[in-house]
């Protein structure tokens, strides 16, 4: 007896559910754990009964695996399904040993371990490394199809029979894909800094309608490319806005190009805008593929490409909706997606706060654009210890009329600087042997007053990157592939400053 109560007291403080069976495999003891998991009273758990809270689709597998045990007298461990008084599903790993009785087979004792959040755990995990197969899969997908026109183009002009209109039909083929792939790596590096929270906004007054205006203009490409017409009736007054104009825009046309995507030749998108008391709906309409009601619930995960077929001949990441999302939420405002199915179009709408009007005065557009005058008096070392990085973009700074050193190594990079003295390092960051962060830091230290202003030009573009390179004293950070304008425009900015004492 004092064995017997010390096992019941040891079985109902366990935390699994202790099990005993006698020899025709018949239940006569479960632990108080056993109600506290099932609903079911241990008592009404005994002989068969436990049996009634397996699943249904599980229970004749689980009575074969134990009466099967129990004829060979062996051990067993089976996972299957329980449902509790409320039918909510538990899944548990049940495991079992033979007990004897003077060496004659009496039964089994074992336990039932819930492992509902390890199996969660495991098909997170399995969905996870699916999902990032299929993004590898898309995303080498979407670079390749960029790389084979830049490739032909690129080998198209080193014929000598090439004229000039060839020539410059092929400078825009490349410029048109590159183009393409620097958004698409954008685009991800706004979802790492949107996901870690890092995206900032650069807010002011804004009409709502220079905006549409702006997000028209980017999707303009995409829906001439897919015959896709795009109506819209601007609002006849200003609607004010407290928002980053350009990442509103971005939100927008990114909820345009989905239409368009979607859409099929000759097709029309309609673009609408209703004020409704202190808040404004942007609706995007298409007549296009439309969405199933799985496909509607994820139209906004990150990564979802939506139902498209293979040979549709459109791609993307699955990044646009999902950034379309946060951008607007970051606004105050929320989105929305509705459809009555497959092949009956889709409907997406943008709700955001209007302005007050008494706080809201929407300024014009200031026009920054400095111009780049270079003389030979200005000296620029370019470091990249790619070969090629560092010589075209050497080719374009003395094009603009610069002094041009090239250095291709960091260590090269400081003997060079020591001896021609630039005005602005446009230095690379990821070098072997001593990178760009370790260049930066030398060239503080070593060089005379005035010393050199120092551009970051980079494939790293985080937010801990950008921070980084502020510590080591670069005075300005560009990530690539940029514009040529752009790193023009920029070396001319840090020029015009006065330089470091």
């Amino acid at each position: 007896r004092e064995s017997e109560a010390r096992f019941r007291t040891m079985a109902d403080a366990a935390p699994v559910i202790v099990r005993v069976t006698g020899a025709n495999a018949a239940c006569t003891f479960l632990s108080k754990s056993w109600e506290a998991l099932t609903g079911q009273a241990t008592e009404g758990g005994l002989g068969s009964g436990w049996l009634d809270r397996v699943h249904p689709e599980d229970r004749a597998a689980v009575w074969r695996t134990m009466s099967d045990a129990h004829d060979a007298q062996v051990r067993f461990s089976h996972e299957y399904r329980l449902l509790n008084a409320a039918g909510d599903v538990r899944w548990v790993l049940d495991t079992a040993v033979p007990r004897m009785d003077d060496s004659v087979f009496a039964g089994t004792i074992g336990s039932l371990l819930d492992i509902t959040d390890r199996r969660a755990a495991e098909h997170a995990l399995r969905d996870a490394d699916r999902k990032k197969d299929a993004f590898l899969a898309m995303l080498s997908h979407e670079l390749r199809n960029p790389l084979a026109p830049v490739r032909m183009a690129a080998q198209l002009l080193t014929l000598p029979q090439i004229d000039s209109s060839q020539a410059v039909s092929a400078v825009d083929v490349i410029q048109r894909h590159v183009g393409h792939m620097a958004e698409l790596l954008d685009s991800l590096l706004d979802v790492s800094r949107i996901t870690n929270g890092r995206l900032e906004l650069r807010r002011r007054t804004v009409d709502l309608r220079d905006v549409l205006r702006t997000a028209i203009e980017i999707s303009h490409a995409r829906f001439a490319k897919r015959g896709v017409s795009l109506e819209y009736s601007a609002p006849a007054h200003s609607v004010p806005l407290f928002a980053d104009a350009a990442r509103l825009a971005q939100a927008v046309s990114a909820i345009l190009d989905n239409a368009a995507k979607f859409s099929s030749a000759g097709a029309h998108v309609y673009l609408r805008v209703a004020e409704l008391a202190e808040r404004v709906a942007i609706d995007v309409v298409d007549h296009g593929a439309g969405m199933s009601y799985e496909a509607l619930a994820s139209a906004f995960g990150l990564f979802s490409t939506g139902e498209r077929p293979i040979g549709s001949g459109e791609g993307g990441l699955g990044v646009g909706l999902p950034l379309a999302k946060a951008i607007v939420e970051l606004h105050g405002g929320h989105v929305t997606a509705a459809s009555a199915g497959r092949d009956r179009g889709s409907r997406i709408t943008i709700d955001l706060p209007i302005q007050s009007t008494a706080a809201a005065t929407v300024p014009s557009d200031p026009v920054d654009r400095p111009t780049m005058v270079a003389t030979p008096a200005h000296r620029v070392l370019v470091v990249d210890d790619n070969v090629d990085a560092a010589d075209t973009t050497s080719l374009l700074l003395e094009s603009a009329g610069f002094w041009v050193r090239t250095a291709y190594d960091g260590v090269a990079a400081v003997a060079v600087a020591l001896q021609d003295a630039p005005e602005v390092v446009v230095l690379d960051i990821g070098m072997p042997e001593m990178d760009g962060y370790a260049v930066a830091e030398r060239l503080r230290k070593v060089c005379t007053p005035p010393r050199p202003r120092l551009l970051a030009l980079t494939g790293w573009g985080q937010e801990s990157d950008l921070q980084r390179a502020k510590e080591a004293g670069f005075d300005m950070h560009l990530t690539k592939p940029v514009k040529p304008e752009v790193l023009l425009r920029a070396i001319a900015q840090l020029i015009g400053t006065r330089p470091n004492p």
